[in-house]
């Protein structure tokens, strides 16, 4: 796996904003057994996921309700992840700081280039280490202020 890259989170910054209702991330990818992997990888660690098969599927849920955070393949048909990216990138604020990480199997300095200048957060290569990726999460929502300990989150200390 080649090195990563991360760019600052851009995200609502006002605190109602983050806080008027729990909020969720999107995963995006078109190959459903590597979506539900990422998915109940971020379940497990108390994320509440949506999911999508498609960049135009993904935009019409970021539309509906505005997610913390997506991850998205980039080789997707319909929308690909850089054209998602881009459209987010594009959208009237918050939409358009939303963190987004590219989670690919496209591993070459150009994949990369093109979504650090498509303005993704992170850029990350299939295969991936499910705990590697929520911790990238985790420091994301942190990065972005977003409270995502306070949103269901299974390790708490209650009771």
């Amino acid at each position: 796996m080649g090195a990563d890259w991360t760019a600052p989170a851009q995200h609502p910054s006002s605190d109602a904003e983050a806080n008027l209702m729990p909020g969720y991330i999107l995963v995006v990818d078109d190959e459903d057994a590597v979506r539900t992997v990422i998915a109940e990888s971020l379940r497990l660690d108390g994320f509440e996921v949506r999911e999508a098969r498609n960049g135009k599927e993904a935009l019409d849920s970021i539309k509906a309700d505005l997610p913390d955070l997506i991850i998205t393949d980039v080789l997707m048909p319909q929308m690909d992840g850089f054209a998602l990216c881009q459209a987010i990138r594009q959208m009237p604020e918050p939409i358009n700081r939303l963190p987004v990480i590219l989670l690919t199997a496209l591993d070459t300095p150009l994949g990369r280039q093109v979504g650090q200048e498509l303005g993704a957060n992170l850029y990350l290569t299939k295969p991936f280490s499910p705990s590697a990726l929520r911790e990238r999460v985790r420091e994301l929502l942190m990065a972005a202020g977003t409270p995502f300990r306070e949103r269901g989150d299974r390790h708490s200390n209650a009771g």
